[in-house]
């Protein structure tokens, strides 16, 4: 096993070993991210890892509001105060 001098190392927030000049990932924040307006019920949400394929297909923001696509309005069927 050949063993790299620390000069050439660097240790990542994550505890791994990294050559310098490796290029890192950027973190994003969740504001920068694109969102869109739930078909269902009207709130905005944000862009997802698992929806990055099919974004431009992507109408609702739950599995809930998705089964619930028949209803524009779910404030009929909660309880009023």
């Amino acid at each position: 096993m050949v063993r790299a001098e620390t000069s050439d190392l660097a240790i990542c927030r994550i505890g791994l070993l990294r050559r310098w000049g490796d290029d890192v990932p950027k973190m994003r924040r969740k504001g920068d991210l694109p969102e869109k307006i739930c078909a269902t019920c009207g709130r905005p949400f944000a862009w997802r890892k698992a929806w990055a394929a099919v974004w431009s297909e992507v109408k609702y923001c739950s599995d809930r509001c998705r089964r619930d696509r028949g209803t524009t309005d779910r404030t009929d069927r909660t309880r009023a105060d």
